[in-house]
């Protein structure tokens, strides 16, 4: 894909209402799912064990939910 069709894409992804763009990304997760090699799956494998492990041993408290919610309000315009 050259650089010009691919600035054309994200101008468009850009105009999308919110709930267009949740289409959007769900159609493209999709699609890359079966592009997915198995070195990738297995480096995420890796991590996901790796956080996982952090958050079992304390080293990483996460994020209340209540926090999620507001940011997810606050950076994605929900209300």
């Amino acid at each position: 894909m050259s650089a010009t069709t691919l600035e054309k894409a994200r101008e468009y992804a850009e105009q999308l209402t919110t709930a267009d763009k949740a289409v959007l990304l769900d159609f493209l997760l999709l699609k890359m799912e079966n592009e997915i090699s198995p070195e990738i799956d297995a480096l995420w494998h890796t991590e996901i064990k790796r956080r996982a492990a952090d958050m079992d041993s304390g080293k990483d408290p996460g994020v209340p939910w209540a926090t999620v919610q507001t940011n997810i309000k606050k950076n994605f315009g929900f209300s």
